[in-house]
């Protein structure tokens, strides 16, 4: 009857060497796929009435067969390549290319591998391997925050921790203003860089020449 005392079970439902257990009172049933399964694996969950509980019904207990989509693991190891990743660093992952490529490891040999700019899909590959490249084109200045999943088996994952990359084509600004005077006979050297000591740069830098006689 409705209300009274129940207890669950839970057994394998296909021929995977998964483990399923149930807690008998609450019904909460952890299953655990083989190692590296990707795909779907079947659970057979039942619910009858606890012993010394009248059962009024013409089952002994009320089973159903689960399906659970095991997806892969999240690619890792997203990076912008030292080829694409221009200017004074190869490894800030700011560039100034509109054209560059992205890698992701971590992925299953022949996954089909999504790159994501938020929730917009900026491109994909197949895997031939545990990393892929993913190229892009006419990609516009601005801040970026990558993600990748991987589809196998018609599953995909869940997003990868994300790589922020800059792409900013903006030329630098120089604002110094070189000197216009200088000791004849004197080496010279002015930083362009670093407008508030041009002056005493050229001086410091400087290397006396002996004078002749």
């Amino acid at each position: 009857m409705e209300g009274n005392a129940v207890t669950y079970t839970a057994v394998k439902g296909d021929t995977l060497s998964s483990t399923v257990s149930v807690n008998a009172s609450t019904g909460q049933v952890t299953a655990t796929p083989p190692a590296g399964y990707v795909g779907n694996m079947l659970v057979k969950v039942a619910v009858q009435a606890a012993p010394g509980q009248p059962n009024n019904t013409g089952d002994p207990a009320d089973s159903q067969l689960v399906s659970i989509a095991v997806a892969p693991s999240a690619p890792t190891g997203l990076d912008l390549p030292t080829a694409s990743d221009s200017g004074s660093s190869s490894t800030d992952n700011i560039t100034n290319a509109t054209s560059l490529s992205i890698q992701v490891g971590g992925v299953t040999n022949g996954a089909v591998v999504k790159l994501f700019n938020g929730t917009t899909l900026l491109g994909q590959a197949t895997s031939t391997g545990t990393t892929v490249t993913i190229p892009l084109t006419n990609v516009t200045p601005g801040s970026y925050s990558l993600t990748a999943t991987q589809t196998v088996s018609n599953i995909e994952s869940d997003r990868s921790t994300a790589l922020p990359i800059v792409v900013d084509t903006t030329a630098p600004v120089i604002n110094s203003t070189a000197p216009t005077t200088a000791r004849v006979g004197d080496a010279f050297s002015y930083n362009a860089g670093s407008p508030k000591r041009a002056r005493r740069d050229s001086a410091m830098n400087s290397s006396r020449r002996p004078r002749a006689c």
